[in-house]
């Protein structure tokens, strides 16, 4: 996993832990420091392939942080 991947992967645990719901790209951009949406997308893409998190296409801030042993 990509250093920048962790960073998000942490970032969304936390945020979800405190609010209760999964961050807008917005929030993750200004979370992380990452200054483009298409860098979060390509990040969460590598996520969602690793299976560490499950998204729900068509709806916002439909994003599951899965535990992984």
């Amino acid at each position: 996993m990509f250093k920048k991947d962790q960073i998000l992967l942490e970032f969304l645990q936390m945020f979800i832990i405190s609010n209760g719901y999964a961050p807008t790209y917005t929030e993750m951009m200004q979370g992380i420091g990452e200054k483009s949406k298409n860098g979060i997308a390509r990040k969460l893409d590598r996520l969602e392939r690793e299976g560490y998190i499950r998204r729900t296409s068509g709806k916002s801030r439909a994003l599951i942080v899965e535990l992984k042993n």
